[in-house]
């Protein structure tokens, strides 16, 4: 699901003079689209992601929305809100043992997208995946939290987002075009308007009311294979995140008694 491609994809810079305001974008796939709103500050990020899929729809299920929170405050861990339940889950980002794992990126020179200068490049994996992406120095700044998403390369598999770094390549992706070996056609966000405006803090915080949610998983597993199952989660696509979680609503909402 190529959610958290894109919730944790929103990010990464380098500027003098940090960017403060809100991103909104569209997001396009052959399996679901939707839209995309980033909100930035020095104090953090808030990306949140709304997708629909066609069988979604048919089943009565609606928008997947995830909201994903990086605070400059707290390095290291990331916040997943479900305003649905009014719950949220801390993630920590894993740094240890992430590379590149065989990505290679190519510099494609300057552009321009909603009316910010980004830099173009583009990326192939070891197996064939492709992406092109444009990112914006000037959003982000130095923040600790763009540096350490990049350490991590959190929420995107194949550490695409390290290569990125690896590279000398810094910013908040305006533009993004995914297409995995063997799949039909890609996954594309693009961001459509931007807005310069004061980011109120508490953007960055878990709302009133919201409380911790269980560890995602059985029972009676040991610290190790949560802690193994995050790092998996975090290698997979939005996209596969996206049928994942829908997946998991549908079984509930039969378990309840809803629509089969």
């Amino acid at each position: 699901m190529r959610l958290a491609l894109l919730a944790a994809l929103l990010p990464l810079a380098g500027s003098a003079a940090p960017f403060e305001g809100v991103l909104e974008g569209k997001m396009e796939g052959p399996h679901a689209s939707g839209n995309t709103r980033a909100y930035v500050s020095p104090a953090g990020l808030r990306a949140e992601v709304g997708m629909v899929s066609p069988a979604a729809r048919k089943s009565g299920l609606g928008t997947v929305r995830v909201v994903t929170i990086y605070r400059s405050d707290e390095p290291g861990r990331m916040l997943v809100l479900d305003a649905e339940r009014k719950t949220y889950r801390v993630q920590e980002v894993v740094t240890e043992g992430q590379a590149a794992q065989g990505w290679t990126v190519k510099r494609g020179g300057t552009a321009e997208v909603a009316g910010l200068a980004c830099e173009k490049a583009e990326l192939t994996s070891a197996r064939g995946d492709k992406a092109e992406v444009c990112l914006s120095a000037e959003v982000g700044g130095d923040a600790p939290w763009v540096k350490h998403i990049q350490q991590g390369g959190a929420g995107i598999g194949g550490g695409l987002v390290r290569a990125l770094g690896d590279a000398g390549l810094r910013g908040y992706p305006l533009r993004w075009v995914h297409k995995a070996t063997g799949a039909a056609s890609a996954v594309s966000m693009e961001v459509t308007r931007v807005r310069r405006e004061k980011v109120p803090e508490a953007a960055f915080r878990v709302p009133r009311g919201y409380k911790q949610a269980a560890p995602p998983a059985g029972k009676g597993l040991p610290v190790e294979a949560y802690d193994h199952m995050r790092q998996q989660e975090q290698k997979l696509t939005p996209e596969q995140k996206l049928e994942l979680q829908q997946a998991m609503e549908k079984a509930r909402a039969e378990k309840a008694g809803g629509k089969q």
